[in-house]
This record gives structure tokens, sequence and C-alpha cells, in this order.
């Protein structure tokens, strides 16, 4: 009966020390040494690096349109281009860091967003302006947006108004 419980006991002491051994697959590679798996970066998405531009511009999104992100170049970069008023903006940006790596925004294009407000209160003031002989006086005022088009209704004078506004546009639709 003690051989054999010693014999158990050694196996088992045997099976454990193996176990435990076998935590370094790879002898030659130390355990703190980063492997191509560990060392791969992710990359920023697109939201994040257009929020990040926007912020460097010190301006809304919804003061730009047509905001357009190519896809990651060799390079780690991503080249964002969009327009501010009528003036095409570019932004190349480190993909994996979120570092700027060049801008060109054309003179007068920040000072043509900045007067460009709000593009929902930019929709009610096109849609005023159409009809005419408007004074003022519009009730039940409200505007929604449904992708790049703001919808204005309001009631005036008697009548409900309908609207439809393009943001890519910047007019109203017929």
């Amino acid at each position: 009966m003690k051989k054999l419980l010693a014999i158990l006991l050694a196996c088992v002491f045997a099976v454990t020390l193996l176990t435990a051994c076998g935590g370094n697959k790879n002898a030659d590679t130390p355990a703190d040494t980063p492997t191509a798996e560990s060392s791969e970066k992710t990359a920023m998405d697109a939201g994040d690096l257009v929020s990040l531009i926007f912020k460097d511009l010190g301006l809304e999104m919804s003061q730009a349109k047509d905001i357009l992100v190519d896809l990651i170049g060799e390079d780690g970069n991503r080249t964002v281009t969009f327009k501010l008023g009528d003036k095409e903006c570019t932004y190349v940006v480190n993909a994996y860091d979120g570092t700027i790596i060049s801008k060109d925004i054309p003179e007068g294009a920040l000072e043509e967003a900045q007067d460009s407000g709000n593009p929902m209160e930019t929709a009610i003031n096109a849609a005023f302006s159409s009809i005419e002989g408007y004074q003022g006086g519009a009730e039940n005022i409200s505007a929604s947006m449904d992708g790049s088009i703001i919808i204005v209704d309001f009631d005036y004078d008697g009548d409900h108004y309908t609207f439809y506004y393009d943001l890519n546009e910047g007019t109203l639709l017929e």
C-alpha cells in the first residue's frame, strides 16, 4: 500500500512539474518580449478622426459638408476632405495616433464656416424667405433631420407649411 501511494504521489508531482514548465511556448523568447500580436496597433475609426479635425478647427461638424475619409494608406495615414462653404479643405492624419500630418485650409474658409451658423436656423430662415410677403409671426415651428435633408414645418397666416432643405446643396428642394 505504501509503495502504491508513493508511486501515485510521484506521478502527481511529475505531472505538476511538467504542466508548470509549459508556460513559455518559445524558450528563446523572454516572457516580457512583445509578440507580433501584442504590438499590432488599432486604427482610429473615421468618426474619431473627423471629430479630431473639427476640434482642431474649432468648428462643429455641421458647419461642413461633403466629408470624405479615405482608406488607410501604407504609411498609416488617412486623408480627410470636406467643404467649408464652397472651399475644399484637406487634412492628412495618422490613423493610429491621431497626429495631424498636414492640413490645407484655403483662405477665407474658416470665416465662411463661422458665418454659416446653425444649419437648422439656416433652413428655417430659407423657408420663411420663400413665402412672399412674410413679416414674421410663424407658429408651431419645428425642424428635424432626415439624412442630409432638414424638414421644416410651421403654421403661418392660417396655413400649414412644410419645406425640405438640402444641407449638401444649401437650398430648398422644389
